[in-house]
């Protein structure tokens, strides 16, 4: 559309109201008045978390920032690993295979088929057990992943919890007090 017909259709739709078309030039921009503004410029809340993380060194988890992936599962080779090498341990509602990965912090995945029901059910079912997990200690260097079982679908968060908390202390992954106090000494 050129400038005058945009002029014109903007004049008869504002029907007397300020137009800002009349303001505009019909020069090129200078490389100046173009160029975007450098990253730390670009968004002021952000300039300001990165100079607040800077002076005080804080956590990633500062103004939003998370580190989602760490503690995730994220690939199925990672899966098919754990599969392949781990150990089992069963309970009524879930079943969990861990294997050891060799890095400083745990990472944990689910599987909950489509066999222990509909796609709310089990979302529901996946926010329940990472909601638990989220608040459970593990002993860092593990690789874990916890498969849902049908009757884990009508379970409620207390007895998830409690099988997910049987099957990690009988597997010995649950940080137990005193390493709590030594991680936080150290």
């Amino acid at each position: 559309m050129t400038l005058q017909r945009w002029q014109k259709y903007n004049h008869s739709n504002l029907a007397g109201s300020y137009c800002a078309q009349e303001n505009l030039s019909t020069k090129e921009d200078s490389q100046e008045a173009r160029a975007r503004l450098s990253g730390e410029n670009e968004y002021p809340r952000r300039a300001s978390c990165l100079e607040s993380k800077a002076t005080k060194g804080t956590a990633a988890t500062d103004c939003g920032v998370t580190m989602r992936g760490r503690e995730y599962l994220t690939k199925s080779e990672q899966y098919a690993v754990v599969y392949e090498k781990g150990s089992s341990w069963l309970d009524g509602k879930v079943v969990m295979k861990a294997l050891p990965n060799g890095l400083t912090w745990s990472r944990y995945g689910l599987s909950v088929g489509r066999r222990v029901g509909g796609a709310v059910v089990r979302n529901r079912l996946k926010r329940r057990l990472r909601e638990v997990l989220r608040l459970t200690q593990l002993r860092p260097g593990w690789d874990i992943i916890f498969i849902a079982r049908s009757p884990a679908a009508g379970a409620d968060f207390a007895s998830l919890g409690k099988s997910v908390q049987g099957l990690l202390s009988r597997a010995g992954l649950l940080m137990r007090e005193n390493e709590k106090a030594c991680l936080r000494v150290n």
